[in-house]
């Protein structure tokens, strides 16, 4: 278990500000956010675990893959612009796990990971994180919302 002291190559990336009294503990590859008192009282316990607090990320080898919960957490300090924001049928199909596909002016080479948004009545909701790569001026995103979390009928 490690403390991360540099929290910004993890959250910068996605421009999200840590809040104060949170910290990030390494363990493996999987990163988990928690209260810097439950740190300390981890330090001092004799007791292994395998997972704490609110898990945050996963090291994929691609990129720094942000968990649904931890976003969803974090939304609140997650600035609007670093959210690809979708309509309310594109966000249907992402959270039941499909391909959605948005107009951008970005490029980017290969793949990497993005936060899913939609506004619903004047309210923001992260959906979650889905991997993107860019085809003829559209960004394609899979939804990586797990399959146990997705939603397999809608009401509209």
């Amino acid at each position: 278990m490690v403390l991360l002291d540099d929290t910004r190559s993890i959250l910068e990336r996605y421009g999200i500000q840590l809040p104060n009294g949170l910290s990030l503990i390494q363990l493996g590859k999987r990163v988990y956010l928690v209260g810097k008192d439950v740190f300390r009282l981890i330090e001092r316990s004799k007791v292994k675990f395998e997972s704490i607090g609110i898990p945050l990320s996963k090291d994929t080898g691609l990129d720094v893959k942000l968990s649904t919960d931890g976003l969803q957490f974090l939304s609140r300090y997650t600035p609007e612009d670093s959210v690809v924001w979708v309509d309310l049928d594109a966000g249907y199909r992402f959270i039941q796990g499909g391909v959605i596909t948005v107009e951008t002016d970005e490029e980017f080479k290969g793949q990497r990971y993005v936060i899913v948004g939609v506004k619903v009545d004047g309210e923001s909701l992260v959906l979650g994180c889905g991997l993107a790569h860019v085809k003829n001026g559209r960004l394609v995103i899979l939804s990586q919302v797990p399959k146990e979390r997705r939603l397999h009928e809608v009401q509209k």
